[in-house]
């Protein structure tokens, strides 16, 4: 499985949430609270292309997975972490 670079995984969210073109969104936006103020409806949806795309569950109800909510940045750092993590348990059992 390939992890996104972080630019990909911006655009995603991007594209997921239909967000306009005229705001400019980098790593480091906030997505909630900010400029974009994004609502809990959008971090289901996010949450749920994360989980189709690169099969890696968010927790909504887990510190760690709130925090990595903050910003494009953690959140793709959060979600390359655990693919990394499968990926290493899927070579350590196929060994």
């Amino acid at each position: 499985m390939v992890i996104p670079s972080e630019q990909e995984f911006l655009e995603l969210i991007v594209d997921t949430l239909n967000l306009d073109n005229d705001i400019e969104i980098t790593p480091e936006t906030p997505l909630f609270g900010g400029e974009l103020d994004l609502n809990s409806i959008d971090a289901l949806e996010i949450g749920a292309v994360i989980n189709q795309r690169f099969k890696v569950e968010l927790k909504v109800d887990d510190e760690a997975t709130r925090q990595a909510y903050a910003n494009v940045r953690s959140l793709h750092a959060f979600v390359a972490a655990k693919m990394l993590a499968k990926n290493e348990a899927r070579e350590a059992n196929a060994a």
